[in-house]
């Protein structure tokens, strides 16, 4: 069907998160700058122009957290609207796996604590709405 009439096209940030799994556990962080806010957040962050999209996320896990991935697949696509900058954002949550026994190296103007939590222990968490899809989806539950 053609529909004769003007859409606005999509002109937000690309916002990169990461499941990372190891050992039957989940890496969340806080960030820096969103600790007021008291959710837990997955590691990531914004894409930059040009780049492979999880060439990028790999790179933000490694400058956030000091250890490399490897892209496994896709959990979630969706947008959201940015608190902070009142900006939509598309949405890519991947899943990865380390590529060694993760050293953690956090960088401090990015992410101020992390825990590794059990899928059962998830609910004691609190994370933003999308995240939690993501997650939902990654580990089969409705």
């Amino acid at each position: 069907l053609y529909f004769d009439m003007q859409l606005e096209r999509f002109s937000g940030k690309v916002a990169q998160k990461v499941i990372i799994e190891w050992q039957d556990k989940v890496l969340l962080s806080r960030n820096s700058f969103d600790k007021n806010r008291g959710a837990w957040d997955l590691p990531g962050g914004r894409l930059n122009v040009g780049e492979d999209p999880m060439a990028g996320a790999a790179r933000e896990v490694k400058e956030e957290l000091g250890f490399d991935v490897e892209i496994t697949g896709v959990a979630l696509v969706s947008t959201f609207m940015h608190w902070r900058v009142g900006q939509e954002h598309l949405l890519v949550v991947y899943t990865a796996r380390p590529l060694a026994e993760p050293v953690m190296v956090l960088d401090p103007q990015e992410v101020e604590e992390v825990v590794w939590v059990s899928k059962n222990d998830l609910v004691s968490y609190p994370l933003f709405d999308s995240y939690q899809r993501a997650l939902n989806t990654h580990f089969g539950v409705k």
